[in-house]
């Protein structure tokens, strides 16, 4: 997943280190997903951050060097009528094809939060949503995982099961001495069962043809 981070994502990662948005960079960093932002967002945050909070500064530029940063872009194609300062947050996460943008402004983007058919297919949410959402899909995930991995096991063991019986019966026959008198009188002993049953000697297949030909006389009165 790629997660874009709008401004107010930024700034309170910064200065609220123990809190949801600072859990999403933690886990970027991690590797769980990618998080990204653009100069325009990121200068916002930092400018807030120096008036507000500017003891939090250092931490900002410490995990910014792990966000990736895409250029940002004017807002004129933006799909949706946002407000004019917003509009280039949402077209800058279309245009890096990120899975989410996370925002804490509901006011402006709320009408097309969790709508990604009306926000160029980007799925705009609140930092908790996304935390839900993404523990509600791997817990559904779990059971699919868990069956996954006993199918896996059972034929992992199963194609052991086999090639060591293969490798037993190979080394059994590999040690195993040829006995040509006892396999003489094995062929010699189904030889007499096939006398017995009819089956040898074979039949000649012309036995009974001149019956045959005469009953084909018959039927076609030659």
């Amino acid at each position: 997943m790629r997660l874009f981070l709008d401004a107010n994502v930024l700034f309170t990662a910064a200065h609220h280190s123990s809190g949801k948005a600072a859990l999403i960079i933690d886990l970027s960093i991690q590797g769980y997903w990618e998080a990204m932002s653009c100069s325009y967002a990121i200068e916002e945050a930092r400018r807030n951050l120096s008036i507000k909070y500017p003891d939090s500064l250092k931490r900002f530029e410490a995990f910014m060097e792990t966000v990736i940063k895409v250029p940002s872009r004017s807002g004129q194609n933006c799909p949706v009528n946002l407000p004019e300062k917003d509009r280039p947050i949402l077209e800058v996460a279309i245009h890096c094809k990120a899975s989410h943008l996370l925002t804490g402004d509901i006011k402006n983007f709320g009408p097309c939060m969790n709508k990604p058919n009306l926000s160029g297919g980007v799925v705009i949410q609140t930092v908790s949503e996304f935390l839900e959402d993404y523990m509600k899909q791997k817990e559904k995930a779990q059971p699919i995982l868990a069956e996954a991995d006993t199918i896996y096991r059972i034929k992992r063991k199963d194609r052991d099961n086999r090639s060591e019986l293969r490798k037993f019966e190979m080394d059994f026959l590999k040690k195993e001495k040829a006995d040509i008198d006892r396999n003489l009188r094995i062929a010699e002993a189904l030889y007499k069962e096939a006398v017995a049953l009819g089956v040898i000697p074979l039949k000649n297949p012309l036995d009974g043809i001149e019956v045959d030909l005469k009953i084909a006389k018959v039927i076609n009165c030659v």
